[in-house]
């Protein structure tokens, strides 16, 4: 089976309620968009998603496989959208799988159980804010969780995350169902010097760069070097995300398509794939 399609999606909880009083208009139009293509990939009729957070149950060095039945949780951010819920199912015999295949190359990994594995792993923004808007399509899921050295080593992680791209493409192309991957990913930190993280005139020239690296099919030097160039200025959660898609993108005919670019909000948001 051909890999259906790779979605890069933000996770910003804003979007999931774009009446909600005092957000942008860009919110609406991240939320809508959103909407548009969630109707595109239940078109598709997937079987399995495989969500790849930076956010999730994080090790501080191995990459991480979710291994408990269920997952649930909610969308709560600093005390708020915690109304917004899901629950999924996950494929612990796909994920055992593609464990395997990863192990095969000398990664490091580990499985995650959250308690215990009848119960459910806990999930938060970084999963539920993409997830929300797939609800209705009927499928299982692989979560895959980033480490924590991705904060201050992602630069040296980049030889392995283009070797996890690689073995989510060929274990996508050799599944007997329809498969799609999901990176939940924002772009630069740093756009509002009220923010958390600062001001930067980084931010905007890094999400203009990932932009580019989109709409010109992924080419792997605009990622790799020019948007590399800015990250510690930009402070990017989704990078990481970005350099799995670069090796999916080896040795296939995906094509890039853009959806939308915005910063709502201190960081910014994209909404793009690769099919």
């Amino acid at each position: 089976m051909v890999l259906s399609g790779v979605f890069i999606f933000p996770h910003g909880s804003l979007i999931l309620n774009p009446t909600k009083k005092g957000v942008s208009k860009s919110v609406k139009t991240l939320n809508h968009k959103m909407i548009e293509i969630a109707g595109n990939i239940k078109n598709l009729d997937p079987n399995l998603c495989i969500l790849i957070t930076p956010h999730g149950i994080s090790l501080s060095h191995d990459y991480g496989f979710y291994v408990n039945e269920t997952a649930k949780g909610t969308a709560e951010w600093e005390g708020d959208y915690a109304e917004y819920k899901t629950q999924i199912s996950l494929d612990i015999k796909r994920t055992n799988e593609l464990y395997q295949k990863l192990q095969e190359k000398k990664l490091p990994l580990s499985t995650i159980t959250a308690f215990t594995s009848s119960v459910n792993a806990p999930l938060r923004w970084g999963e539920v804010v993409p997830l929300y808007f797939l609800e209705k399509i009927s499928m299982k899921y692989i979560i895959f969780s980033l480490p924590t050295r991705r904060y201050s080593q992602i630069k040296n992680m980049t030889f392995e995350l283009l070797q996890i791209g690689d073995s989510l493409r060929d274990f996508a192309k050799k599944s007997s169902e329809k498969v799609i991957i999901i990176i939940s990913a924002d772009l630069a930190h740093t756009h509002d010097k009220n923010g958390p993280y600062g001001f930067s005139e980084k931010a905007e020239e890094f999400d203009q760069i990932i932009e580019k690296w989109v709409k010109e099919g992924g080419q792997e030097d605009i990622l790799l070097d020019q948007a590399s160039s800015i990250l510690d200025e930009a402070l990017v959660c989704g990078f990481a995300g970005f350099i799995i898609v670069q090796g999916i993108l080896k040795k296939t005919q995906l094509r890039s398509n853009f959806y939308l670019r915005a910063h709502p909000t201190y960081y910014g948001m994209m909404i793009a794939s690769f099919m």
